[in-house]
């Protein structure tokens, strides 16, 4: 499904994704780079962002959020 999603949604570094701002709680569906560039799914769903993380998360935008 990862595959699938990533396809129709275009890249997370593109149109249609948005920054997780510090203090959001991540989603199991909210994507990284990993060291070598790719983009992966987060493993830390559940844990609010910090300012002090180097790291930068990206959330697909659309109707899931409505949903929340």
């Amino acid at each position: 499904m990862s595959d699938e999603r990533q396809t129709q949604a275009g890249e997370p570094s593109g149109p249609g994704w948005r920054d997780v701002e510090v203090g959001e709680v991540l989603q199991h569906t909210d994507m990284l780079r990993d060291g070598g560039g790719a983009w992966v799914f987060t493993e830390a769903a559940g844990i609010a962002v910090c300012d002090s993380w180097a790291r930068k998360y990206r959330r697909l935008i659309g109707p899931q959020q409505a949903e929340q």
